[in-house]
């Protein structure tokens, strides 16, 4: 049957790890051991260490840095200054084997991406996607405990030019309902300068994050919409739209993807176009391959 053929490195920390698993390519299993450090890494080029790419190597040869070995020597204080960054004094504990701390960094936005498969470009296909993909965002904002300001629409036309617009959300929401009716304002917005025109990509974001804590319980609702007549009516509201967006994120991490969906439903290329994938740049945590 099918498979998936793979690499893998064990190490003392995660960077060596990732070295260990380009030592044998394809379906190689290597071990760096704390014994093995230094000599191992010391059979190796400068550009096989994750971080060391052609522009850095270039610079590492200018302060006459040819060698593993002459790289392993230098103390902290002598690599943050060749490196011209905190990532060089961070080089000398990672090639050590020790494991460092995650930085922690202040989140700004989430959001979701998809270049379209040719046969959903059509704006009333595309349109569809968009909404998927909200309700993605909308359930990872959810499950990470924050509310939402802003929310961002960007569509890119085949062979033509990008569209933008966004709504502001007074105060901050995290439900489902709020966020689908601001999409297809949005959406309708663009729409004169779509047109029939096919789209190629299409964009959410939901930025202006703030934590449960720091989120306004009472307001009005984002600007434009028809409000409740008063605030007590908007928090009663908020705080359904809350619990059901909640529980229709449980059932769909019980049953599966889809299992209850707000409005159209996708079809299923659809559905598995805007499915999580692991990129480049981003590992998605587990759960979103559920939602």
């Amino acid at each position: 049957g099918a498979y998936v053929r793979c690499s893998i490195g064990i190490a003392p920390n995660r960077y060596l790890a990732k070295v260990a698993t380009d030592l044998q390519k394809p379906d190689g299993l290597t071990f760096l051991t704390p014994q093995d450090i230094p000599a191992r890494l010391f059979t190796l080029e400068l550009r096989d260490l994750p971080g060391i790419g052609a522009n850095m190597e270039r610079r590492l040869r200018e302060h006459g840095l040819r060698e593993v070995s002459q790289l392993y020597g230098l103390s902290p204080k002598h690599l943050r200054a060749v490196w011209g960054s905190i990532w060089g004094e961070k080089m000398w504990y990672l090639l050590r084997g020790i494991e460092l701390p995650e930085e922690k960094h202040e989140r700004r936005s989430i959001g979701h991406s998809h270049v379209l498969a040719p046969e959903l470009r059509p704006p009333a296909e595309a349109r569809l996607v968009a909404r998927r993909l909200l309700l993605k965002t909308a359930s990872r904002l959810r499950r990470m405990e924050y509310f939402a300001r802003r929310l961002s629409l960007s569509v890119r036309l085949e062979n033509g030019p990008r569209l933008a617009a966004e709504a502001e959300c007074n105060p901050p929401a995290r439900d489902s309902f709020t966020f689908l009716d601001m999409l297809d304002r949005l959406w309708e917005t663009l729409s004169p300068d779509i047109g029939r025109r096919r789209v190629k990509k299409v964009s959410v974001t939901l930025s202006g994050l703030d934590d449960e804590t720091q989120a306004p319980k009472q307001g009005d609702l984002f600007s434009g919409a028809a409000a409740p007549a008063n605030e007590a009516a908007v928090k009663t509201q908020r705080q359904k739209f809350d619990k059901i967006s909640s529980a229709i994120d449980d059932l769909n991490r019980k049953f599966g993807r889809d299992t209850i969906s707000l409005g159209s439903t996708p079809q299923q290329r659809q559905n598995r176009d805007t499915g999580t994938k692991i990129a480049f740049t981003r590992i998605p945590d587990m759960e979103e391959f559920l939602e």
